[in-house]
């Protein structure tokens, strides 16, 4: 993945996206976040209104949660969908080894199958094994389609993330959509 993109892929990239929460009791919340990406390992979340002051940071494997322009919560984070969706196409391939294998994805693993009607990699799980951690990068262009991990605040719930109608820019690749089956959904 690193070694097709290294030299054409973005250092840089800000989007806007439309998250939607499914709470337990059935409703839904709604809110549009700006983001501002910059690799490898750093993502500022703006949610709601861009003058709010709510919103998240992600940098050095933490996580800074902001409310009013103040922080309300930080802890340590490595982010998956941030190392596997961007990171590993700009930042050294044994940074990306190291984060993925501490979070307890076992590189040995790896096996093919086919998702969404392309060929692709399962990366931590041998075929069949449907509860181990693992994720899934497209055959022919070496992009990550899917995560499937423990949530963070409920480890007996499962999340199956998915990086889904990729762009092309003109560096790079971007998921039009990803979808958090588990807890949320983001468009």
């Amino acid at each position: 993945m690193h070694d097709r993109y290294a030299n054409n892929w973005y250092e840089t990239l800000t989007f806007k996206q439309k998250s939607i929460t499914h709470n337990p009791d059935g409703t839904d919340n709604s809110e549009i976040w700006y983001e501002a990406l910059m690799l490898p390992g750093k993502l500022r979340i703006d949610a709601g209104q861009t003058n709010s002051g709510n919103g998240r940071l992600l940098a050095d494997d933490k996580i800074i949660r902001f409310q009013s322009n103040q922080i309300v919560a930080s802890r340590p984070l490595v982010h998956m969908l941030l190392v596997l969706g961007f990171d590993v196409y700009r930042q050294p391939v044994e940074t990306t080894i190291e984060q993925v294998k501490a979070q307890g994805i076992d590189l040995s693993k790896v096996h093919e199958d086919t998702w969404e009607g392309r060929p692709v990699y399962v990366v931590g799980a041998e075929k069949g094994d449907l509860k181990t951690k693992r994720f899934w990068v497209e055959k022919e262009r070496l992009l990550f389609v899917r995560l499937i991990q423990p949530d963070e605040r409920e480890p007996a719930k499962i999340n199956d993330t998915r990086f889904m109608d990729y762009r092309q820019l003109s560096v790079g690749f971007v998921a039009a959509r990803r979808v958090l089956r588990g807890r949320k959904k983001c468009v």
